[in-house]
């Protein structure tokens, strides 16, 4: 049996999108560890810091206000991301939770294999 090339193209895309929100997750991990920094300096406990939304979209330059602890809880489970609300792409992820100004997605199956 033959693959059709236009579902295996389609795949590859749907791939690759979300293998770029992998890409804006390893940024956010990077804004995570300077957030404790400045946490721990500060005394407070619940300060919220702007992360680079992990829509799949490389063009999107859109913040999500999150405290450190509410990223951490979210990018610790394999396959999900925050985006913000309507930057969700259906046909590679389903929507998790619902938040005020973002949505925390996870991917489909089969997506993130190899990343």
């Amino acid at each position: 049996m033959t693959k059709d090339p236009s579902i295996d193209s389609l795949f590859r895309s749907a791939k690759k999108r979300a293998l770029n929100e992998v890409g804006f997750q390893k940024t956010n991990d990077i804004l995570s560890d300077t957030a404790k920094e400045l946490v721990a300096g500060s005394g407070e406990k619940l300060i919220a810091f702007a992360f680079t939304c992990e829509c799949s979209d490389l063009l999107c330059v859109a913040d999500v206000h999150l405290t450190v602890q509410e990223f951490e809880r979210i990018s610790k489970r394999k396959g999900w991301f925050c985006v913000i609300a309507d930057h969700q792409q259906v046909d590679i992820e389903k929507v998790v939770e619902k938040h005020d100004t973002h949505l925390i997605v996870e991917k489909l199956p089969g997506l993130l294999s190899g990343s």
